[in-house]
């Protein structure tokens, strides 16, 4: 055979377009050459003599592996229409994967927004609330990550099995029709050649080995296409895997010293204070009540003589609205589009902060944020 049959894949299980449509045309070249063959027997049995009866079944075998190498040939046009749809379809899918690295460049954009607004925090509420909204947005971040991570690694999976099942089914399909062609062609031609000459038992012979060698090439070729389909379908979990790693080392970073919840102030529970000196008297109240304070707020009251006065609305707003940093470009270092290390050295600047001022961060005792990445696997995602 003069070409292997190796088809290159590219991204997300398709083919490359220019090695399958030169597979095609060397199968094309291969059906030409039977057809020459078989006329070239044809002229050799009429030149050989022998009677007409002879001929005229000769005639009739040639004329029904014209007819079968004609089938062969339209089965392979539409083997050729059923790849090209199938690469129409992969360009749907990278189309849909762009919008979805996008979204998570907005998301990623967010993120940074976030960590610059709870850096620029000064007061212990505007600092555990901007440290809450980061927490809860990175949750909703690596669960979105995560289901489309298995979205986009089923669809994978389902067209990578349908498209292998396809080409083994028509290979299989083309060798059984052509070894079964050729045992009855190889019975027929050495039961009516028994008694010709030695030239036609030759002849006879060679065109058997043609055809057992074409079998040989089909079955490599099949083998082969299997082998780069198994090799994709271990790509897509290696992929997956990497994520769950990366999204469970965010995880435990972001909850090391606890899970911050953002709840009303009726449902909150707030840690005993370690302080065991009492808390300074509250300020008579100017207008409305103030709020109960917090166990952090005592701590600090026990330490100062007397607590200082509230902000006004406005002195709130402005302190929550820092000056907006320049946003940077975001890193695009993994298959899904972002830089999840980001994520990771954001989580540590806010414990270092939370440590920094010694304040308590309000605990939700019936939430439980945990998330098991290392537990996905390609098969679940079905």
């Amino acid at each position: 055979m003069d070409g292997t049959g190796f088809l290159k894949t590219v991204n997300f299980g398709g083919f490359d377009k220019k090695d399958v449509l030169a597979y095609v045309d060397q199968l094309n070249t291969k059906i030409y050459t039977l057809e020459n063959e078989l006329e070239e027997k044809k002229a050799l049995l009429e030149n050989s003599g022998g009677n007409m009866e002879d001929k005229e079944k000769y005639e009739q075998l040639l004329a029904s592996d014209k007819a079968k190498i004609t089938e062969l040939q339209t089965s392979n046009d539409s083997l050729k229409n059923q790849l090209k749809n199938c690469e129409d379809e992969s360009a749907e899918k990278d189309k849909e994967i762009e919008e979805l690295k996008k979204k998570l460049a907005d998301m990623e954009n967010e993120l940074v927004e976030a960590k610059n607004k709870a850096a620029a925090a000064s007061s212990a509420e505007n600092s555990a609330m901007e440290l809450t909204n980061v927490f809860v947005e990175a949750q909703r971040t690596a669960s979105t990550i995560v289901t489309q991570a298995k979205e986009n690694a089923r669809k994978m999976d389902e067209d990578a099995k349908k498209l292998a099942n396809q080409v083994v089914d028509d290979a299989n399909s083309k060798a059984s029709t052509i070894v079964k062609s050729a045992d009855e062609k190889a019975s027929k031609i050495l039961t009516d050649a028994e008694d010709r000459s030695a030239e036609m038992r030759t002849a006879a012979d060679n065109m058997k080995a043609v055809v057992l060698s074409e079998i040989a090439d089909i079955e490599s070729n099949v083998t082969q296409l299997k082998g780069i389909l198994d090799s994709l379908t271990k790509d897509s979990l290696a992929k997956v895997n990497e994520t769950a790693d990366l999204l469970t080392k965010t995880q435990d970073t972001l909850k090391k010293n606890g899970i911050p919840q953002f709840t009303a102030p009726k449902s909150v529970k707030t840690a005993a204070p370690v302080n065991n000196a009492k808390p300074a008297p509250a300020p008579a109240p100017a207008a409305k009540p103030m709020p109960t304070p917090t166990p952090a707020a005592n701590n600090n009251a026990a330490a100062k003589p007397a607590p200082a006065p509230a902000p006004t609305p406005a002195a709130n707003t402005a302190a929550a609205k820092p000056a907006s940093a320049p946003k940077p470009t975001p890193k695009l270092n993994n298959n899904f589009g972002f830089d999840l290390s980001e994520i990771e050295k954001m989580a540590k600047a806010i414990e270092a902060d939370a440590s920094k001022h010694n304040k308590g961060t309000p605990v939700n005792d019936d939430y439980d944020g945990t998330v098991d990445a290392k537990k996905i696997k390609l098969s679940d995602m079905g």
